[in-house]
């Protein structure tokens, strides 16, 4: 026995990253009958469906009720995807119905294509009176991962790998995002190149830009700095513009980086000043770290080197 809606409704309903859902109902019938029998119908069956509905708990307030008295447009589909003869005639008829008076319609469509119109009546009209249910869940973000780290303090190189690493994760994934769940688990056990091959595996076009962003990081650690680039400037977060202004740095774009970097105080915003030349704006942003912030005395030194 498959499972029922029932089922589905409360796997949804105890789903922890649920953040909220829908109900979509569709409530059809055959043009078989005259229009006013089959609106009928079609009221006494959405009384019957609301009613189910309730006994199980489903606020009506989450419901979206599609009803359609007569359902022509599937009907065309089914005739189309049919062995009858002169299916594509009579889908195209179907189709050109304009939504007037669909008694005379129905008579005309009988008419036209008398011989066929008893299996089609037969064959088709049961499959559309039907009453059917799904839930379409909205969950919460999949994963949320912020990286910020310092790049090698020696001026001439800032390219060079990054001297220390900070990374704060927090994420809660859904079985069909394991290859970005083992792409997180990879980064955080510093293993850039698996890292970095799961992430080869996520979608440059995936809608979540969180994940992109995961995906972006592992190339960074790689040294595939415009392809990490490429993803996070397309993405709006707020929190992903630290980590664009970073693949900027690495791939040594100081202009563009040192804009990304706009309302950020950390030691890679002065190192990109002082690619500039702007040594006295990388000081005043040196300045104001706490003592013994990474790579902060050494930048200075440099600075004052200058």
């Amino acid at each position: 026995m498959g499972e029922t809606f029932v089922d589905s409704y409360n796997k949804v309903l105890n789903d922890p990253l649920l953040k909220d859902y829908v109900v979509e109902v569709l409530i059809a019938n055959s043009p078989e009958g005259t229009y006013e029998l089959n609106k009928q119908l079609n009221f006494e069956r959405r009384v019957a469906v609301t009613k189910y509905l309730e006994e199980i708990g489903v606020p009506l307030e989450k419901c979206n009720f599609d009803v359609r008295v007569e359902d022509w447009d599937q009907l065309a589909n089914l005739i189309a995807a049919s062995d009858l003869k002169n299916a594509a005639k009579m889908a195209e008829m179907v189709k050109g119905y304009d939504g007037g008076d669909s008694d005379s319609f129905e008579q005309k469509f009988s008419a036209t294509f008398l011989s066929e119109y008893s299996s089609v009546r037969r064959e088709l009209y049961p499959e559309l009176r039907r009453a059917f249910i799904k839930i379409i869940p909205e969950y919460e973000e999949d994963v949320a991962v912020s990286c910020h780290y310092c790049i090698a303090s020696d001026i001439s190189n800032p390219d060079s790998e990054a001297m220390e690493s900070r990374l704060f994760t927090k994420y809660q994934v859904r079985d069909i995002l394991n290859f970005n769940n083992n792409l997180v688990n990879a980064y955080g056990a510093a293993d850039y190149k698996k890292a970095a091959a799961y992430a080869d595996q996520i979608p440059y076009d995936y809608a979540n830009e969180f994940v992109r962003s995961n995906k972006a990081l592992a190339y960074l650690r790689v040294g595939r700095y415009a392809e990490a680039r490429a993803i996070l400037e397309r993405n709006t977060i707020e929190d992903v513009q630290y980590n664009y202004a970073l693949a900027c740095l690495l791939e040594g774009d100081y202009q563009t980086a040192n804009k990304a970097f706009e309302g950020y105080v950390d030691t890679n915003v002065a190192v990109a000043k002082m690619a500039l030349g702007q040594y006295p704006q990388a000081e005043s942003v040196l300045i104001i770290l706490p003592d013994g912030t990474n790579n902060k005395k050494e930048l200075l030194e440099i600075i004052g080197s200058k």
